[in-house]
């Protein structure tokens, strides 16, 4: 005899497929979250190498060119050279804006010659971003008695994925912009 009574709750097939569903959205949220951070650090790396981008134009203004040192752009003293072979200054991260980063390893000022200069920040390898040396660029070109900045990764499609989309295109051989 039917009492009147109604069960309430979730079947057992029912909590399995809100169980699978939350577990394919957390497949594809955990990495897209993951790529979003590591492209936020990276634009805050952006950021502080923009942040000489007054000191140096302020000093090609005064000397008529471009600094060749970190001391003349207003960072410490240099403990290294750039990597590549580049000529030029190199510190750590640390060294330079005083702080670890979690991402960022060392900073690099190197010198193309011709009024052709590159701020460089280069990441440690950690598997968040593939064990990619992100290798964020910012080209400093002075030409015509102006100061020209540009952001790249130096067309390493590897790099792409994980700096502004401002920083995806050329190179820091391509100075034709």
């Amino acid at each position: 005899m039917f009492n009147g009574r109604r069960q309430h709750g979730f079947t057992l097939i029912e909590l399995m497929i809100m169980v699978s569903i939350v577990g394919i959205l957390s497949a594809i949220a955990i990495p897209a979250y993951n790529t979003y951070v590591v492209r936020a650090k990276v634009s805050e790396g952006l950021g502080l190498l923009s942040d000489r981008k007054a000191a140096i134009a302020t000093f090609h203004a005064t000397k008529g060119e471009l600094p060749s040192t970190f001391e003349e752009i207003g960072w410490p003293s240099a403990t290294g050279s750039p990597q590549a072979g580049a000529s030029g200054d190199s510190a750590s991260f640390q060294n330079v804006f005083g702080y670890d980063s979690d991402i960022w390893d060392s900073v690099e000022y190197q010198d193309k010659g011709d009024g052709r200069q590159v701020l460089v920040l280069r990441s440690k390898q950690k598997p968040l971003w593939d064990n990619v040396d992100i290798g964020l660029h910012l080209q400093v070109k002075a030409e015509g008695g102006a100061i020209r900045f540009r952001c790249t990764v130096n067309d390493q499609a590897e790099r792409k994925p994980w700096v502004p989309s401002t920083c995806r295109e050329g190179s820091v051989g391509q100075w034709g912009w």
